[in-house]
């Protein structure tokens, strides 16, 4: 996993940020940025994130060859 801070893009579709890393287990990661497009639906957060350093942003949601994609849904607090 990664930790990091993230900056939002505004004014995008599908809406973007870049997520700089601060703390991972491959070191050569951090101080790099990752280009990310995500959405909200319901109660779960969508992200497509480029491999940290790579200047190229992912076009879909869908996994490809350079991106990864993560479904975090929040969980009921029942």
């Amino acid at each position: 996993w990664y930790k990091g801070a993230g900056v939002l893009i505004e004014g995008t579709t599908p809406k973007q940020a870049d997520y700089t890393v601060t703390e991972c287990a491959m070191p050569s990661y951090v101080g790099k940025i990752s280009k990310v497009i995500y959405k909200l639906e319901d109660n779960t957060l969508i992200f497509a994130g480029s491999e940290p350093g790579s200047e190229s942003r992912p076009t879909s949601f869908e996994p490809s060859r350079g991106s990864r994609v993560f479904n975090l849904k929040r969980q009921s607090s029942n």
